[in-house]
């Protein structure tokens, strides 16, 4: 019972994707962070809501984690899940979201391959990223909310993708209280390095 209510307030352990802190804006919200490299299997769902895709992606890449996979082989539960959001060309165009899982480090040498149509591994190089923190329950208009909040704090830029943005989801559905939410702004010159 006590382990049962706990959930509601505290999310279990998960393995992380390692970053570094290399700045922290408290006056305008934002951290810059440096992601390590790592392995991530993702999928893309085209629509126009972000809410009824991210469900129809989050499926999917949970049935790999429960041996929907080459070897049939269950894999922990990571987090965040993350999702690439593209804008489509107007206001009733279909939008590009790409959503992944990170793998924990002991499968980023070898991986089982997903067997579900459309959900790929990729390794993600090391990156620099802009980071904006929210809590509570977030649906598609916080999540560009904040995202818009997270572009004004760090200015007219040249050397950010403006094409794309991240969101970051680091709760379980069962978890009320004290929720983590991120959105992300990924500097350019990540491919240089």
């Amino acid at each position: 019972m006590f382990n049962a209510v706990k959930n509601f307030f505290i999310s279990p352990p998960l393995e992380m994707p390692e970053f570094t802190l290399l700045e922290k804006n408290e006056e305008l919200g934002y951290e810059l962070r440096e992601y390590a490299a790592g392995k991530w299997t993702s999928t893309t769902v085209e629509g126009i809501s972000y809410d009824k895709a991210g469900s129809t992606a989050f499926w999917k890449l949970f049935n790999y984690i429960k041996g929907n996979n080459d070897r049939g082989q269950k894999i922990a539960m990571t987090a965040p899940v993350t999702a690439c959001v593209q804008h489509g060309a107007g206001p009733n165009c279909e939008n590009s979201f790409t959503y992944s899982f990170y793998l924990p480090k002991e499968y980023h040498e070898n991986a089982p391959e997903p067997t579900e149509k459309g959900v790929f591994s990729s390794e993600n190089p090391k990156r620099k990223v802009f980071v904006r923190t929210f809590s509570g329950f977030a649906k598609e208009e916080q999540w560009l909310n904040e995202a818009r909040k997270l572009a004004e704090s760090i200015g007219d830029r040249k050397d950010i993708h403006q094409e794309f943005f991240y969101t970051a989801g680091y709760d379980s559905p069962f978890k009320l209280m004290n929720r983590r939410n991120e959105v992300w702004i990924f500097l350019k010159d990540n491919e240089k390095e």
